[in-house]
Order: structure tokens, then sequence, then C-alpha cells
């Protein structure tokens, strides 16, 4: 394991070291790699997510209403987009209220009772 490290050292005190245009190449392969591991990852989970549909055993789908991807971003844009705008309103209601300062003098009864 130190062998690897001590390799990996060198490795990055020699990009370090090089051009400017060596580095950006190392930047966008690395880049590039970490966005592709990143995409398989993710089609890796779509696909436990998600079940396939296999069009021979139509006896096993469900007959219960799903609802449709879109359906449920539209409702959900539209809550979001309600919540916005109610506290947009709450702001602006808040900005138009006018500005009060009210003083009250305190009342110093020296007087014996």
């Amino acid at each position: 394991m130190n062998k690897f490290i001590e390799i990996y050292k060198n490795k990055l005190a020699k990009i370090q070291d090089s051009e400017e245009p060596v580095k950006k190449r190392w930047l966008w392969g690395l880049s590039g790699l970490s966005m592709s591991l990143v995409l398989v990852i993710w089609i890796g989970y779509m696909n436990m997510t998600i079940n396939a549909v296999d069009p021979d055993s139509s006896s096993q789908i469900k007959t219960e209403p799903q609802i449709a991807l879109s359906e449920k971003f539209s409702k959900w844009s539209g809550t979001a987009i309600h919540q916005i705008y109610s506290s947009i309103q709450k702001v602006i209601s808040q900005i138009d209220k006018p500005n009060k300062l009210e003083i009250k003098k305190d009342d110093f009864n020296f007087t014996p009772e």
C-alpha cells in the first residue's frame, strides 16, 4: 500500500511541475472519468429501482393506476411554485406595510400612595 501511495505522490508532483497544457489535459481526462463514474453509478441505481417490463408476463403487471412521471413533476412543480409565490406575497406585504415607531414615556410617579 505504501508503494502505491509513493507512486501516486510522485505522479502528482510530476503533474504539478508540468506545463499548463499537460495540466489541462489531466483536468479534462479526470473530469470525464469522474463524470463517467457518476453516470455508471446513476444508471446502476436506476436499473435497481425501476423494474423492467417484460411484455410476455402481462399477467404479472399490476392493475393499480400508475401516476406518470410528468404528472408527478407537474404536481410537484405546481406545489413548489405556489409555495414560492405565497412566500413572495408575504415578503411584499411586509414591505408594503407602513413602519410604525411608537415611543412611550415612562410614568415616573414618586408620590407615596
